[in-house]
C-alpha cells in the first residue's frame, strides 16, 4: 500500500501546473525528473530551457510570464528545473519573459512548433573562470 501512495505522489508532482488553456510543467534536474519531462514531452506545444554562462549550467527558480492570443491571462510562475514544458492554444505566437536575478530575457515562441527554447544567462563566475585560465597560460 505504501507503494500505492508514493505512485500517486509522484504522479502528482510530475503532473502539468496551471489553470484553463496554458499550463507548465518543469523539472530536468535527476533522473526522475528528466524521465517525467520526457513521459510528457509529446503532450506540449512547446519547451524552454534555462541556462548561464557559456558552459550552459542549469538554472532554476526563474521568474517566468507567458502573454499571448488565446489566454485571458498572463501564465506566470516559478520554474522548479532549468527545462519546462509548455501547454498553449497551437499555432499561437507568444512572448515569454524569464527573470533571474533581476535580468530579465524575453523572446517569441510559437506554440507547436516543436522547438526548445533557450534563454541563457551571463555568468559572472564563468568571465573570472577565464580569467583565471588566461593568468595561468
Amino acid at each position: 500500500m505504501l507503494a500505492l501512495i508514493s505512485t500517486g505522489a509522484l504522479a502528482q508532482r510530475y503532473d502539468w501546473q496551471g489553470e484553463g488553456r496554458a499550463r507548465y510543467l518543469c523539472g530536468g534536474v535527476g533522473d526522475e525528473s528528466m524521465a517525467a519531462l520526457q513521459a510528457h514531452r509529446g503532450e506540449a506545444q512547446a519547451e524552454l530551457l534555462f541556462t548561464q554562462g557559456g558552459r550552459g549550467a542549469y538554472l532554476a527558480d526563474v521568474n517566468v510570464t507567458v502573454n499571448g492570443p488565446g489566454l485571458a491571462q498572463p501564465l506566470t510562475f516559478v520554474a522548479g528545473g532549468p527545462s519546462c514544458l509548455l501547454q498553449l492554444p497551437a499555432g499561437g505566437r507568444y512572448t515569454v519573459a524569464a527573470d533571474h536575478g533581476g535580468n530579465t530575457r524575453s523572446q517569441r515562441i510559437v506554440a507547436g512548433g516543436g522547438k526548445r527554447t533557450v534563454f541563457n544567462w551571463p555568468d559572472s563566475t564563468a568571465r573570472a573562470d577565464a580569467a583565471a585560465d588566461i593568468a595561468v597560460e
